[in-house]
């Protein structure tokens, strides 16, 4: 029975397909903006300053933009034809036949369906295919949605970082 038959647990399927140069340019001001989001809040540094930082590690890493080299842009397409949101895959930085996923991002109208559990499972595929035995992410603390998603994927932790706030306390 697939997904689109009533199933209410079946994962549904998506398709990867590359980007576009014009969708890559639609997609990279929202991803660093979502990406300084999430991080300023993670680790407690100013938005500005963590806009400021994304900027640069998002140029050293696509300095080619949606055409460099080891870095595969992909927009999620639904079962139908809907764009439901983007994957950025690439090496691994620090482990060998590794697709490390640097970005995974499902518009706010789509979220709850299952998306996100399709795009890993068809990403995971794409690892494959390209010789990888292996797939690793970072994902911030405070994102237990996604932290849960990676965990029911066989996803471990393989390091945790942890901060502690040393405010003085108000009176």
């Amino acid at each position: 029975m697939s997904a689109d038959e009533g199933d209410p647990h079946a994962t549904p399927v998506v398709t990867l397909r590359p980007m576009t140069a014009s969708e890559y340019d639609g997609w990279i001001d929202g991803a660093l903006q979502a990406f300084a989001q999430e991080r300023s809040a993670a680790v407690g540094i100013p938005l500005d300053v963590s806009v400021t930082r994304a900027r640069v590690q998002l140029t050293g890493l696509l300095p080619e933009g949606h055409a460099t080299p080891g870095m595969s842009l992909l927009v999620i397409v639904d079962a139908d034809a809907n764009d439901v949101g983007h994957i950025w895959l690439g090496a691994d930085p620090d482990r060998a036949n590794t697709l490390f996923v640097w970005d995974i991002s499902i518009d706010a109208e789509f979220r709850g369906a299952g998306l996100g559990r399709a795009a890993m499972i068809a990403a995971e595929a794409v690892a494959r295919h390209a010789g990888n035995d292996s797939m690793s992410l970072n994902v911030f603390g405070p994102n237990v949605a996604a932290r849960r998603l990676y965990e029911s994927l066989g996803y471990r932790a393989a390091s945790v970082q942890m901060v502690k706030s040393l405010e003085q306390p108000r009176s």
